[in-house]
């Protein structure tokens, strides 16, 4: 490789380098405390959260309300109101006796496409992660639908 190429390279590598790094924070605030927080490059927010070094996140353990951690953690990943912006689909015990808590986003009662948070707690309760996707929904955006059933079911057989 040249001296233009090798430069080149270098020159790319250097600026692509802390935009990969920086993809992953560690947060020692008082609010979060020893966190590590993911960052999704779809939305810009916090993708997974998890106690540093894959230890317990350093909030009060709650079995009985795994949306309790949204409390601390809803506004790294965009969520304002956890009981009415998630709905539980899931939950089950792993091998390892982990529980983890699946929850659909929904924006006035519809699914938001790909919108799913996963809540990880251990056997005591104890958070240990919250990883996914939410997509804030600015207000006012419709729900109802502009077309009838009928309207899109003839633009459909009009494009096949």
């Amino acid at each position: 490789m040249g001296f233009p190429r090798t430069l080149l390279f270098w020159v790319l590598l250097a600026s692509f380098t802390p935009s990969v790094f920086a993809q992953v924070m560690e947060s020692g605030d008082s609010k979060t405390g020893n966190t590590e927080i993911r960052i999704s490059t779809k939305t810009g927010l916090a993708s997974m959260i998890s106690g540093k070094n894959q230890g317990i996140l350093p909030i009060e353990a709650d079995p009985n309300d795994p949306l309790a951690v949204f409390k601390t953690y809803g506004e790294s990943f965009g969520v304002k109101d956890a009981i009415n912006e998630l709905v539980r689909i899931e939950t089950f015990k792993d091998h390892l006796g982990q529980i983890h808590h699946r929850y659909q986003q929904v924006h006035r009662d519809i699914e938001v496409f790909t919108g799913r948070l996963i809540v990880h707690q251990n056997e005591k309760g104890e958070f240990l992660a919250v990883n996914g996707d939410f997509y804030p929904i600015r207000p006012g955006v419709p729900t109802q639908p502009l077309i009838s059933v009928e309207e899109a079911q003839f633009v459909v057989q009009n494009e096949l």
